[in-house]
């Protein structure tokens, strides 16, 4: 008998009962930790990162396309290559501070 079944099913074709029985049971832990950290909170569906990620993103390219209309209001009549730099810098720290602020609503 034990030959017909090895016959049937060469070790290492996944035919093998053990091997079948450990596999799921990984798949069966798996799916209980992935359960579990649902319920924690410590997993989001894909969509509600995208859509956050979306929401930053959107942020911080207008608070950086809003850098010039801020920046040159102070540099009007400005000279020195070092104010410059400073007021660029200072804007940019500003928007991206802002931005990583920025509340995500969930929905």
């Amino acid at each position: 008998m034990n030959y017909l079944r090895e016959r049937a099913a060469p070790p290492g074709s996944g035919g093998d009962y053990r091997e079948q029985k450990a596999r799921l049971t990984k798949a069966q832990a798996e799916a209980a930790e992935i359960d579990l950290a649902k319920k924690r909170g410590e997993l989001a569906p894909v969509e509600d990162f995208e859509k956050a990620t979306e929401a930053i993103m959107r942020t911080i390219r207008n608070n950086m396309m809003n850098i010039p209309q801020r920046a040159i209001t102070r540099l009007l009549g400005e000279t020195e290559e070092a104010r410059f730099k400073d007021v660029l810098k200072d804007e940019i720290v500003q928007a991206l501070t802002v931005a990583a602020q920025t509340e995500i609503e969930e929905e």
